[in-house]
């Protein structure tokens, strides 16, 4: 069975109409779904074009029949009306005959032995066989009448018979078509609801993958960073222009609460890191013990190219603040993050690209994956080393 299916193609966003021969709607919209068609609808070929032909051949065999018989009933009554006349002309030959009779048998009693009445027996003998004959005429010609009202009966009862088939026809074919059209609607309903929940689970899966990715994937990048640095003396290491007042208010307002905690690192600072779930994100923040100085911001957020649009531009506008957060100095934040995340959307972490501003160095890397880390810093880190 021939389906149509109705829907968007998932690469190019354009609407797509797909001809599928599937024994049922559901294995025609499965087709169209690994296609990654996204399917609005599906209709199948109407029934009218099945029942067309049947109905064509009906009236074809019909119209001839109905025209022979129709021609034969009008020769009949060509022939009664021929008869009619005869009969008529007979029966005026019959009157004159018996006049003549009458008037020669009137005569005959003053001339017995005249010839001529001889010869008027004999015209009128003739007379009274073409009456019989007449007769036999009329006979045949009243049954020839009783055949052709019989036809034409039978000819009223046959075109009875074509409309009460043709519109016993229509009547079957609209049902069948009504029947076919709200099965069809009933379907396309069950299938756009299934279309509707497939589309929410894909969307919480990919919260879920996001999530996953939060809590474990940027950990793993960016932590092997810090700890592979090796230890500066105090003296050495110089602190942001951000204090940890604004740090602490920035990691407030974008990361749980519940998943704020600090570790103690070999060099004496202190590492403190959140995570935002929603956003599949963290922050760590290296900070001295007396909560005065900042020395370096590690942000690391998921930019997953099959992710949500929603949450790819909440994700932009998280590296957008930081950076104006933590590197004010910096310009054109939002066309320089559009530039390095697509330089580094196919490399892994040990390509990086390097930004220097009055105020900050930051370094962006990416796990091939779609997690980048941004880390910022100070710049007097290079210049004392």
């Amino acid at each position: 069975m021939r389906w149509h299916v109705y829907g968007t193609d998932v690469a190019t966003g354009q609407p797509v109409t797909l001809a599928v021969d599937e024994a049922h709607a559901t294995d025609a919209v499965q087709t169209a779904l690994s296609k990654r068609i996204i399917v609005s609808h599906v209709t199948r070929e109407s029934l009218r074009r099945v029942l067309l032909p049947f109905s064509c051949a009906a009236v074809v065999v019909l119209t001839p029949l109905c025209a022979g018989l129709y021609w034969y009933g009008q020769n009949l009554r060509q022939e009664l009306r021929s008869a009619e006349a005869e009969q008529t002309h007979l029966a005026a030959s019959l009157s004159e005959s018996e006049a003549m009779i009458h008037d020669l048998k009137a005569a005959g009693a003053v001339l017995p032995d005249n010839r001529a009445l001889t010869a008027a027996m004999a015209r009128a003998a003739a007379a009274e066989t073409k009456l019989e004959e007449a007769n036999l005429q009329i006979a045949a010609s009243r049954n020839l009448s009783a055949r052709v009202e019989a036809d034409d009966g039978a000819v009223v009862s046959l075109r009875q018979h074509v409309a009460e088939l043709e519109s016993r026809q229509k009547q079957d074919l609209q049902t069948a078509v009504d029947a076919a059209l709200a099965g069809s609607r009933s379907r396309i309903t069950a299938l756009q609801s299934a279309n509707k929940d497939l589309a929410g689970q894909i969307e919480i899966l990919k919260s879920q993958l996001l999530v996953a990715a939060a809590k474990s994937t940027p950990v793993a990048e960016a932590t092997p960073v810090e700890e592979s640095a090796p230890a500066l003396p105090a003296v050495t290491r110089w602190a942001m222009r951000t204090d940890f007042d604004a740090a602490s208010d920035f990691m407030a307002l974008h990361f749980d609460k519940e998943t704020l905690k600090t570790q103690t690192q070999s060099d004496g600072t202190l590492l403190w890191s959140g995570i935002s779930v929603a956003n599949a994100s963290t922050l760590r923040i290296v900070h001295d013990g007396a909560k005065r100085r900042v020395y370096s911001v590690t942000l690391t957020v998921s930019l997953a190219p099959d992710a949500p649009k929603t949450k790819l531009d909440e994700n932009v506008a998280l590296i957008a603040q930081t950076l104006k957060t933590f590197a004010p100095a910096m310009k054109d934040t939002e066309s320089r993050i559009a530039r390095i995340t697509a330089q580094l959307a196919d490399k892994d972490a040990a390509e990086r690209a390097v930004l220097l501003t009055d105020d900050a160095k930051i370094t962006v890397w990416n796990n091939r994956t779609g997690v980048f880390t941004w880390r910022i810093e100070s710049p007097g880190n290079d210049v004392g080393g």
